[in-house]
């Protein structure tokens, strides 16, 4: 919540003092001048992480579990070549999943996987 005397940062990526507000605008210190920049362009800086921990002050749990899968997640599909298939909507059948397995553990898989008439493989050659 931005509020009178609150560190922000704008859009431009400099860091002011809220100094008063009016409507959906805010006058904001930045540097040695005050400038008048629409609230909805700017954001509320975050506590100093050090200083909040020596605060006893912690965050929620739930968000902190959130961030960690997001990570873990990230990583996967970045580093897991079967990663794809773990959001795709498919039943695949066993004889699909051998025969990607193998293109997946080519160098450089250079394969056309067509399988089932009519979901939309048309290849056109030049």
């Amino acid at each position: 919540m931005i509020a009178e005397g609150v560190q922000v940062r704008t859009d431009d990526g400099q860091v002011g003092t809220v100094e008063s507000l009016r409507g959906t605008v805010a006058r904001v210190r930045v540097g040695g001048l005050v400038t008048t920049i629409a609230i909805e362009d700017l954001a509320e800086l975050d506590a100093d992480p050090r200083s909040a921990l020596l605060a006893g002050q912690f965050g929620s749990t739930t968000a902190f579990s959130l961030r960690l899968q997001s990570l873990f997640l990230r990583h996967a599909y970045r580093y897991d070549p079967g990663s794809g298939l773990s959001n795709a909507r498919i039943e695949p059948q066993l004889h699909q999943v051998f025969v990607a397995d193998r293109v997946l553990k080519k160098l450089r898989p250079r394969m056309i996987l067509a399988d089932e008439v009519g979901l939309g493989k048309t290849i056109e050659a030049v």
